[in-house]
């Protein structure tokens, strides 16, 4: 059983986002202007920090990201949705694509990663109060996609009411025990690059006997 998975999702009044795997990374494509948030969920019985981070930024402080970082405390069991770039202990800024000269990574100076988004999961030392936050810090490496051109990136969207308060979590190691990473762009680039097929499309992977039930039998040793 994975400790965590992470998933992304549109906001409330926004289209699905594609997703796709192709050459083991997932990606997810987009369009300039939709809002999106990033869903971790614990699958496990105990508590988890989970350090996100959008476009090589912590999305709880804005510090480069680094598996030290501060991220969101979660109990076991449940999912969270981080909705966008943390502002206070009230509010976050909402995450919605746009081109990436006018992303939030790149106004702060910090280009060199847009186009991915990063969960670094830790479990927890001493068991404690149940709260809501992580400890401030700094934030999960992500790693680039070398030499690929990167048309969009996150934006510093509208203020969402999203209520938090600060705890203290003891992690069990310094580094993380799953790392994930989510690449996105816009569909139209995806496509145009080969990693995404084009909706009404050829299938990328066609079976011979679509309607035919997989194999139920037992192999053989």
């Amino acid at each position: 059983m994975k400790t965590a998975t992470i998933t992304i999702h549109p906001a409330a009044d926004g289209p699905p986002l594609r997703t796709c795997e192709y050459r083991g990374h997932t990606y997810v494509g987009g369009q300039p202007g939709q809002r999106y948030e990033v869903h971790v969920t614990n699958n496990t019985g105990f508590r988890i920090l989970a350090v996100v981070t959008v476009d090589g930024i912590n999305v709880t402080d804005g510090s480069p990201g680094s598996y030290d970082g501060p991220g969101m405390v979660i109990s076991g069991r449940t999912t969270t949705p981080f909705k966008g770039w943390r502002t206070s202990l009230d509010a976050e800024a909402a995450f919605y694509i746009v081109t990436a000269t006018a992303s939030y990574a790149a106004g702060m100076g910090t280009p060199a990663n847009i186009g991915v988004i990063g969960l670094a999961v830790f479990q927890e030392k001493r068991r404690a109060f149940e709260v809501m936050r992580g400890p401030v810090a700094r934030p999960a490496v992500i790693t680039t996609r070398g030499g690929q051109t990167r048309s969009m990136g996150t934006g510093f969207g509208e203020a969402i009411a999203s209520p938090a308060r600060t705890t203290t979590f003891d992690r069990n190691t310094t580094t993380p025990v799953v790392v994930y990473e989510v690449r996105y762009d816009s569909t139209e680039a995806l496509v145009a690059a080969g990693i995404m097929p084009s909706e009404g499309g050829p299938n990328p992977n066609p079976n011979p006997f679509p309607g035919n039930p997989s194999q139920t039998f037992c192999p053989r040793p």
